[in-house]
């Protein structure tokens, strides 16, 4: 019976080699795994700051349009406020256009009976001394007085109908000459009648009262 052989035990060199073979097996196995996770943190990380910088872009995109927007917003409010200023000063502008012209055209018409208007200080007492021996009843009015326009119409019915009295108006606000006058003659309120006779001031009344302003003129030119 021929004997058994055996496979000769393994060397030291040969044990060592092997297992530094394992070792290093396991070794490249752990440092793929730690790759696999490294690269797998590293794309969850770019996915969540790839989210973070679209959130915050839109964000900002979000605040830019509505800085923007409240901007033009601002804008378009200063814009409509000008306009509606501007159609303001326009129908003002008409307005008193109109106005002026209205009173040009009222003046236009006006029939001033034997009324002398008087425009300045040299006329005033030119006509003074040409009114010789007659009383001179002179109206002191401005032109935006209503009682004086509504009184008015009455001083022209009596320039018709006493001839022998002379009727003279002046209004205050004409010239800086009737402002003088009527800053010398102390006018505080108006219509004001004054009364003179031969160049002297007898009388003065004040009032739009057309009864009373008659009753006024006979009284004085009874005692002149």
């Amino acid at each position: 019976m021929a004997a058994a052989t055996f496979p000769p035990p393994p060397t030291t060199s040969t044990a060592i080699a092997k297992c530094l073979s394992n070792t290093k097996k396991t070794r490249i196995l752990q440092l793929e795994k730690m790759l696999a996770l490294n690269n797998t943190r590293a794309c969850t990380g770019i996915a969540t700051t790839r989210a973070t910088t679209q959130t915050k872009s839109a964000a900002v995109r979000t605040v830019f349009s509505k800085s923007r927007n409240s901007s033009l917003s601002c804008q378009l409010r200063s814009a409509r406020s000008s306009v509606r200023s501007l159609q303001a000063s326009s129908t003002k502008r008409v307005t008193s256009v109109a106005s002026t012209v209205s009173e040009l055209a009222a003046d236009a018409v006006v029939d001033n009976g034997n009324v002398e208007m008087i425009e300045s200080p040299e006329q005033f007492y030119d006509a003074l001394k040409r009114a010789g021996d007659k009383m001179v009843v002179l109206d002191i009015s401005t032109k935006t007085c209503g009682p004086c326009k509504f009184v008015y119409p009455h001083f022209v019915t009596m320039s018709k109908e006493q001839e022998d009295v002379v009727f003279l108006k002046i209004f205050g606000d004409y010239s800086l000459e009737t402002r003088s006058l009527m800053k010398e003659w102390g006018i505080r309120s108006v219509p004001q009648f004054h009364f003179y006779s031969k160049g002297e001031k007898i009388e003065s009344h004040g009032g739009a009262n057309p009864d009373n302003l008659k009753a006024k003129v006979a009284e004085v030119k009874a005692r002149c």
